[in-house]
């Protein structure tokens, strides 16, 4: 507790007697300023009271991940790693504006189609999925995650861990596709909103692997009628799996060597 004696002024100057007779001027001595050091010591125990106070309010409030908060200008983002290890990443709120900025005028006006001959006749239209991925937004926070994985199939099913946890499936949302910081902070969008993370995280690992986006028949893996779904496909050269963020009972429910769908460089 810091003491502090308030109800007596505090000198700055003190005056000296004259100490012969032939001195006649007063002699002054300057004193510290122990007014100013106590106002900066007063001013930091304030501080540092409000700080605890700020940090009390996040243990009484804190959550058991997976969680997405936002709070004053930061975004945090907790889930848990397989083995049980809590990961926590933050980043400003203003990353994530710009982001949903830079969406909503790519939706608007900026989206690339693809069309796609299916052997049936059909040619449906799509939006070009791969112009939202983005791994530079995860370029610092996914290589640890890498590094610590004993191998590339523990790395990629961390990977879909994650996006599993941090995201909830919604299959109502129309075909407007979102960049995978949208996604992420949102907590969940549609099959390719999904995919196209994953495939962000995966890329992130800055590995020279091949990652795709699958466009695909949900209902007819092996002899599509139509485009209905979204999916990643990675070849690491030593591992290869089909990956579907939509659940997290099993990341790859396509018990196939291949999936007949249109494949497209991420």
């Amino acid at each position: 507790m810091l003491g502090i004696l308030i109800g007596t002024s505090i000198p700055t100057t003190q005056e000296i007697a004259p100490t012969t007779a032939q001195e006649t001027a007063s002699t002054t001595t300057v004193l510290p300023n122990y007014y100013n050091e106590y106002q900066q010591t007063l001013n930091l125990y304030n501080q540092a009271l409000q700080q605890n106070q700020q940090l009390t309010n996040r243990l009484t409030t804190a959550k058991e991940p997976p969680y997405i908060i936002m709070e004053g200008r930061t975004v945090t983002t907790a889930f848990k790693k397989t083995d049980g290890t809590t990961i926590l990443w933050e980043w400003p709120a203003d990353t994530y504006q710009s982001w949903v900025i830079q969406g909503y005028l790519t939706r608007k006006s900026g989206m690339q189609y693809v069309t796609l001959a299916m052997e049936n006749g059909k040619r449906p239209t799509m939006v070009d999925y791969t112009k939202f991925v983005d791994a530079d937004t995860f370029g610092k926070v996914i290589p640890p995650i890498y590094d610590a994985s004993l191998s590339d199939e523990e790395f990629i099913k961390e990977a879909w861990n994650l996006v599993t946890q941090l995201t909830t499936y919604s299959a109502d949302i129309q075909e407007t596709p979102r960049y995978p910081i949208e996604t992420i902070t949102e907590g969940g969008g549609d099959c390719e909103d999904m995919a196209i993370l994953m495939a962000s995280l995966l890329k992130a690992a800055d590995k020279n692997w091949k990652v795709q986006l699958v466009y695909m028949d949900a209902d007819n893996p092996e002899n599509p009628t139509t485009i209905n779904h979204a999916l990643v496909y990675v070849d690491t050269g030593i591992y290869s799996t089909f990956i579907d963020t939509t659940q997290n009972i099993q990341m790859n429910p396509y018990l196939y060597d291949t999936v007949s769908g249109f494949y497209f460089d991420a």
